[in-house]
């Protein structure tokens, strides 16, 4: 029997099966059997204990105060699952870049981070320096890759946490290896968004134009461009939001996630947008703060050093290392909360805290503690 039983199967008797640790099938889609109802209006929604001391969320609808607290709280019982992981992941990464690109500019292939001004003026050199746009282009999908790995951990490690569970990197590493590849399909898909809704605003603008005039062409392209960025964050907030977690957490494919995470997501939006956008613009800006030294050391070698190569190469090593640091300290924070995030709407939504609550009282029968069973495939190591 898992630890998660999806809502509508029928929890038996504490004596009738063996309080096992927490599987992977547990957190399933509702069964066809039951359907899925919303939190009945008489539930309690007061504090309510954890099924164990180690357990980093009440099980009870969560509020933003429980999100921080419970990812604070999670990467602080689990940091080398957390931050551990993410700095490692992000540093293997962004080294790939980092030691290519300083190949590059020590064998003189790559362009300066700087225009020439004199080259300007003659007209011989491009406007741009090439280096900081190779940089940034590489670093970007690295950063986007190494992300798409934090994540998947994290919500292994944040779901099992929320029970008292502590997982470790190397069980959390193997557990989340398999959906690697359909978690970066679902990176893809909702990354295409974005694109797909600038080309046809582009285009538009461009054709309108060219028909009516550039006041009109304008004018067409603010509104559109205004209309595609509602349309496009209304669509991954209902679609892409929770999609990483139930890929993870539900074994789904990448469009069983989308439409999942538009059944959990409904009537949630703006608490889900508004929760994500403030813990996103939180985190990230922290992590800028504590990883400016670094940045400051590539700005101090290029006044010292010149626009050279050697120059350039340690303002392409800070600019990376910068980005390991911060991709490190926020990438975990937000995918913790998102975690959380899925598990507070299956609670509303499903009942889910119920079920949680009976499989610990289970594995406190059975002898088990908080750090789960060492027995079964899917027991924490």
């Amino acid at each position: 029997m898992s630890s998660f039983p999806p809502p509508g199967d029928a929890a038996p008797p504490p004596g009738d099966s063996d309080p096992g640790p927490t599987s992977q099938q547990s957190w399933g889609a509702p069964t066809g059997d039951a359907p899925t109802s919303p939190r009945p209006a008489g539930a309690a929604t007061g504090w309510t204990a954890p099924p164990t001391t180690r357990a980093t969320v009440p099980l009870r609808p969560l509020g933003l105060g429980d999100m921080f607290d419970g990812a604070f709280r999670t990467i602080r019982q689990n940091p080398g699952a957390t931050l551990g992981v993410a700095f490692l992941v992000n540093l293997v990464f962004l080294a790939i870049p980092a030691v290519g690109l300083a190949l590059l500019s020590l064998s003189g292939q790559l362009g300066p981070l700087v225009p020439d001004v004199a080259s300007l003026e003659a007209g011989t050199a491009e406007p741009f320096g090439t280096a900081p746009v190779v940089s940034g282009l590489l670093t970007f999908l690295a950063s986007t890759l190494a992300g798409v790995v934090v994540t998947g951990l994290v919500v292994q490690v944040v779901a099992r946490a929320a029970i008292g569970e502590k997982l470790r990197a190397g069980e959390a590493w193997r557990r989340t290896r398999p959906r690697l590849w359909r978690l970066l399909g679902l990176t893809i898909v909702s990354g295409l968004l974005p694109l797909v809704a600038t080309a046809v605003v582009v285009g538009v603008a461009v054709a309108v134009t060219a028909a009516a005039g550039t006041v009109v062409g304008a004018l067409t392209g603010v509104v559109l461009g205004v209309g595609a960025f509602v349309a496009v964050v209304w669509f991954w907030t209902r679609f892409f939001l929770l999609a990483p977690c139930v890929l993870v957490l539900e074994g789904s494919g990448v469009v069983a996630s989308a439409r999942r995470s538009r059944t959990l997501s409904r009537g949630s939006f703006w608490r889900l947008l508004g929760i994500y956008l403030l813990i996103s613009v939180t985190a990230y800006l922290v992590a800028s703060i504590v990883s400016i030294p670094l940045s400051l050391i590539g700005v101090a070698s290029l006044f010292l050093l010149g626009d050279d190569t050697w120059g350039t190469v340690l303002v392409l090593v800070s600019d990376n290392l910068s980005a390991v640091v911060s991709g490190a300290l926020a990438t975990p924070f937000v995918g913790a909360v998102v975690a959380l995030q899925y598990i507070d709407v299956r609670i509303r939504r499903e009942g889910l805290d119920v079920r949680l609550r009976q499989q610990a009282a289970r594995r406190a029968q059975g002898g088990q503690g908080g750090e789960g069973g060492q027995g079964g495939q899917d027991s924490p190591r």
